[in-house]
């Protein structure tokens, strides 16, 4: 087998040489030199990855000889406007063109065989017609299953028929603004709407009763979300890094909000959760911007959550903070990625600083703590403090 690898590439007018059979994995990932590729007669398959955002790329050439387009062959390829796949082809893995924001003209051979639902996600295809695939206005939809967006739209009107929205469905649909979501959708599968960074709000129908983990994840511009009475649980990582969202009630009807599902909402100040809810997982409201909240499984106080000693972790964007006296332990990661704290104080009463307690705490200059340097010399720290000067209380 003779395999085209990553050192063989020089310049931006790429031609392959001739007797190559296979395009290796992930061959110039991150290549943004290379405008126009020419793959020629005699290759069979083209690698996972092989050309990953090769954001410069605007054509290639597939010979009908290939067989084979492998998973994230030309991910995030944003300069690609339009493909033709020939008829030899046998499959075309799912995120094979994941990402290719610009590619709006498809046609693919009749004779193409095995052509992954979510090849196309992300893309700006509206339309196609080919008996492995269909797309109408830029959806994917199968036995009443929505499998992927491959349309750059600004809004999206879910067609009532439509009872599922499958995993990846619209990942990193980065235009995506509105979604209208039909009464009749049962479920919503994880990391449907990971990275929808421009999607304003979301209104969910009441036959949900699952938000899966991922589901939300990454959509910066999320705002206002509506949740149904008759959902159950809350995934990890559901609405992780929406860092627009500044309210969410919670209905009664919600038992479990799992592990860091909030994580990273950076304007979530106002929470409202049920007594219903019997379950809140680690980290799930880790920095936000939450001062005060009281449940039976979760307290917030001044910003921070503590139990039985412990400080687990910050969930606030203050830039002054006070642990308070009577803490023992600041827990590993207690303050990873607090960005805005500038100053905090450590009581004397601490013992234990665990692991990057304050990694990525870029604006932290000063600390102040309540007892002795002797004593700040003893502690058992795993979690180093660089950049920030230490005043000590009680010398």
């Amino acid at each position: 087998m003779n395999r085209f690898r990553n050192y063989q590439i020089m310049g931006k007018d790429v031609v392959i040489p001739g007797g190559t059979t296979e395009i290796s994995d992930y061959m110039q990932t991150d290549n943004t030199v290379i405008e126009t590729l020419v793959i020629p007669e005699g290759v069979t398959r083209i690698g996972e990855g092989a050309f990953s955002g090769c954001t410069s790329l605007r054509s290639v050439s597939i010979p009908g000889s290939v067989t084979e387009i492998a998973d994230f062959a030309f991910e995030d390829c944003t300069s690609l406007t339009s493909i033709a796949i020939p008829g030899g082809v046998r499959k075309i893995e799912n995120d094979a063109f994941l990402g290719c924001s610009s590619l709006s003209s498809l046609v693919i051979a009749e004779s193409a065989t095995g052509i992954g639902c979510r090849a196309f996600t992300g893309c700006d295809v509206r339309n196609l017609s080919h008996p492995c695939l269909e797309i109408r206005d830029g959806l994917v939809i199968q036995d009443g299953v929505l499998l992927s967006c491959t349309g750059q739209m600004t809004e999206v009107v879910i067609p009532e028929d439509v009872t599922e929205i499958g995993e990846y469905a619209f990942e990193r649909c980065a235009s995506l603004r509105s979604v209208s979501l039909p009464k009749g959708l049962r479920k919503i599968g994880r990391i449907a709407f990971l990275r929808c960074a421009s999607l304003e709000s979301v209104k969910l129908p009441g036959g949900i009763r699952k938000i899966h983990e991922l589901t939300f994840r990454g959509c910066a511009s999320l705002r206002s979300v509506s949740i149904p009475k008759g959902v159950v649980s809350i995934g990890a990582l559901a609405f992780s890094c929406c860092r627009s969202l500044a309210s969410v009630d919670i209905p009664e009807s919600v038992t479990k909000i799992d592990r860091l599902a909030f994580r990273s909402c950076t304007s979530l100040r106002s929470v409202k959760i049920p007594d219903s809810v019997r379950e809140i997982g680690p980290m799930a409201f880790k920095g936000c911007d939450i001062s005060e909240l009281s449940h039976p499984c979760l307290t917030i106080h001044g910003g921070l959550v503590i139990q039985d000693g412990r400080l687990l972790y910050c969930a606030s964007q203050a830039e002054s903070i006070a642990i308070p006296d009577g803490v023992t332990e600041i827990r590993h990661h207690a303050f990873l990625g607090c960005e805005r704290l500038v100053s905090l104080g450590i009581p004397g009463s601490v013992r234990k600083i665990g692991m990057s307690a304050f990694e990525d705490c870029t604006s932290l200059t000063s600390i102040r703590y309540g007892g002795t340097q002797e004593q700040w010399a003893a502690l058992e720290n795993d979690s180093p403090v660089s950049g920030a000067a230490v005043q000590f209380i009680n010398d």
